[in-house]
């Protein structure tokens, strides 16, 4: 009995051998795909430490140059275990960076974290007008290899009214027409002589001619560098030419200051004592303060402007040391087009002369800014507002006014173009986002 069940067993075991190597059969058809699995936990680089925390400021002005209000001082940390508070930002670590795109996408994009920061006026010299901007709000994120930043602040209209006046100090609106260039000419008289209006040209210091001083208004003039004659807080200048052959009464443009709405962050390498004041006078030119250079001071700034840099989505990134406020190298995200010796524009649009006067409705909206350096061409003086048109206001004798834009797009490089920007700006507030890499290897960058 043993001796057949030995047998069976080996018969089997047999059996199951031949079914082990036996030919691979036929593969059935794919199945359908599953249901997709959750997200898993974001990754982490051991070696990729994050920042160490830091102090920084921002300032933000309404179309002026240095009417600034902001933060002097908040205090910018990585740990997620912080609280966001009016001068803390709490910059946490994100998987998925947030959209750089001028749109706000709170806490999707952003975290739960969210700084709301007063606004103070941090102008200091005398006569300046505070433009009472409001409601600021900071957030910050990051990850292994950049950092980003959200800013955001609401304009309002500031009228106060003096002897009756209503004087308007600041207004809700996109202002991005920084440093227009303009002239107002007045079209023949009936006679066709030059129908000039008697108007002193300011800004410059020049010498009266002999004899009989007669001023000009649209006409160039020769400069002379003492002011003789002066005129308030500027000078008056005046025709050098002799009368034969008469003055040359080519069009003077004048250049009207700010215009630009702006953001200015600034990150000291070493948070010393009084280094707002010094970042804040070297910057924004402060004349009223004089406040102590402290030692290896150096403050990276990353400098947004609605004219300057937002049709290029960058920042303007400067450095200030005991050398000054300088730009980071690289190309600028724009040039002035303006030379002062002369009253005249570098460049105008292609379209130009007149793509926006006061002759007509239409034209008086059309927009200068910005004028890319692709479609710049050198400036001439030719056929501006002289009305060719009967019936056009510079023909019937009447004023005329012209714009030109005080800076030309260009397109920024190098370590000046680090910083990546998008800006929106929706019922009376701007939203400002900014992303730059943590390790730029550059000696004009503070690093993260």
């Amino acid at each position: 009995m043993r001796k057949w069940s030995f047998i069976l067993f080996c018969l089997t075991a047999l059996a199951g051998l031949i079914v082990l190597v036996g030919c691979e059969g036929d593969t059935g058809l794919t199945g359908g795909q599953g249901a997709k699995g959750r997200r898993g936990t974001a990754g982490y680089d051991p070696d990729q430490l994050p920042p160490a925390d830091r102090v920084f400021a921002f300032a933000v002005t309404n179309a002026t140059e240095n009417a600034i209000s902001g933060k002097r001082q908040a205090y910018l940390t990585f740990d997620s275990t912080a609280k966001a508070t009016r001068d803390t930002v709490v910059a946490g670590r994100v998987s998925v960076p947030p959209l750089i795109d001028g749109l706000d996408g709170e806490e999707y994009e952003w975290g739960a974290q969210k700084s709301k920061m007063p606004l103070s006026f941090l102008n200091p010299d005398p006569g300046v007008a505070d433009c009472k901007l409001k409601n600021g709000v900071v957030r910050a994120a990051y990850d292994d290899d950049n950092i980003y930043f959200q800013f955001q602040w609401q304009e309002q209209r500031v009228a106060p009214k003096i002897n009756g006046e209503e004087v308007v100090v600041a207004d809700v609106g996109e202002s991005k027409e920084l440093n227009q260039l303009s002239f107002f000419y007045r079209g023949p008289r009936a006679d066709g002589s030059a129908n000039m209006t008697l108007r002193r040209v300011k800004l410059f210091s020049c010498q009266p001619d002999s004899g009989t001083d007669t001023s000009y208004a649209l006409v160039r003039v020769t400069y002379h560098p003492l002011c003789l004659y002066n005129d308030g807080d500027t000078c008056g200048c005046w025709d050098l030419r002799p009368t034969n052959p008469p003055p040359d009464i080519s069009y003077l443009w004048v250049l009207k200051p700010g215009g630009e709405d702006r953001l200015v962050v600034f990150f000291p390498d070493e948070a010393a004592t009084g280094w707002q004041d010094v970042a804040f006078k070297q910057f924004f030119g402060f004349t009223s303060t004089n406040p102590e250079m402290p030692s290896n001071f150096f403050v990276d700034v990353w400098g947004w402007g609605a004219a300057r840099t937002m049709p290029v989505e960058v920042a303007d990134d400067w450095n200030i040391s005991a050398a000054g406020a300088k730009p980071d190298l690289g190309q600028a995200p724009y040039i002035d087009n303006y030379i002062p010796a002369d009253s005249f524009p570098r460049y105008m649009n292609r379209r130009d002369p007149n793509v926006r006067t006061s002759e007509s409705a239409a034209k008086s909206t059309a927009a200068i800014y910005p004028l890319r350096y692709f479609d710049a061409v050198p400036y001439s003086r030719v056929g501006w507002a002289e009305g060719i048109d009967s019936t056009a206001p510079a023909a019937r004798g009447l004023r005329v006014d012209c714009y030109l834009p005080g800076i030309i797009t260009t397109v920024s490089s190098g370590s000046r173009a680090d910083v990546y920007t998008a800006a929106r700006f929706d019922n009376g507030v701007w939203t400002v986002e900014m992303k730059r890499a943590r390790r730029t290897h550059n000696g004009d960058d503070v690093q993260f």
